[in-house]
């Protein structure tokens, strides 16, 4: 593990609880990232041989083997999907309670930089591809002349930009609100402007959603809401008006909330 965890601090990202090489001594992203970004986590080293593929030495056959995560880790990867949703400054502050406000933003941005680097110069990477059935229920309710529709995200303008881009989208949405110009979620701030910008009366509008941060956003703005149970929260922990399993029952969901027809 030694030329991995010396590798991962030499290039600017050491493995998250490696006090060695993630130290405060090391040009790395956060100063002393790796050995304590806050709570729990950074408390023990999270590098795990998750998967191997090897040769039976006596008989010739692959064999695959597998190892559970650690608990802990278990435990980061749970903590990490119940901030998805949430704005990066606030998810930074939650991932990484214990580091100073300066830290928190160079965090912000380092995740910025790393993600629009993942897409590439062109644009054209695939790190926020649609659910299936999610552009045939986008495209069937931007048909409909009594829908309006709206984005309410937690990514930047320019993260939603090239999403909107990268799947042909522009033009849909009749109202785009994003973390640059609203308090974090689950503020309604977002939802609030959406409809102020549309028209649209509370009591016909629908938020949906895949988290928690969504569900509230769209109570606190006294709307209908709709959980999805395939995103980044589980369905339990949703708490939506009605909670749909596939896209196909979108629409019927829609209309039960807010009686509307064709």
């Amino acid at each position: 593990t030694h030329q991995l965890r010396a590798h991962m601090a030499e290039i600017g990202h050491p493995i998250i609880g490696d006090g060695k090489y993630g130290g405060s001594g090391q040009e790395n992203l956060g100063d002393g990232w790796g050995a304590s970004m806050g709570s729990e986590i950074g408390r023990k080293m999270h590098l795990h041989a998750r998967s191997l593929t090897i040769e039976h030495p006596a008989t010739g056959k692959t064999l695959h083997l597998t190892a559970d995560l650690p608990e802990h880790m278990q435990n980061t990867w749970d903590f990490v999907l119940s901030i998805v949703g949430l704005s990066l400054d606030v998810a930074m502050l939650r991932l990484c309670p214990d580091l100073p406000p300066d830290s928190h933003a160079r965090l912000v941005q380092g995740y910025k930089d790393a993600y629009m680097h993942l897409r590439g110069a062109d644009g054209k990477g695939e790190l926020s591809p649609l659910y299936p059935g999610a552009r045939a229920a986008l495209d069937t309710l931007a048909g409909q002349d009594h829908t309006l529709l709206a984005v309410a995200t937690g990514k930047s303008r320019r993260g939603l930009d090239k999403i909107l881009e990268r799947h042909g989208l522009r033009g849909m949405f009749h109202s785009e609100q994003v973390a640059d110009d609203h308090p974090s979620k689950p503020n309604p701030s977002m939802i609030l402007t959406a409809l102020n910008e549309t028209g649209t009366d509370a009591r016909a509008a629908v938020m949906i959603g895949d988290t928690t941060f969504d569900m509230d956003m769209g109570r606190a703005a006294g709307v209908h809401t709709i959980g999805v149970s395939w995103g980044y929260h589980d369905a339990d922990s949703l708490r939506p008006d009605l909670l749909i399993d596939d896209f196909a029952n979108l629409l019927p969901a829609i209309d039960q909330l807010t009686g509307s027809h064709p």
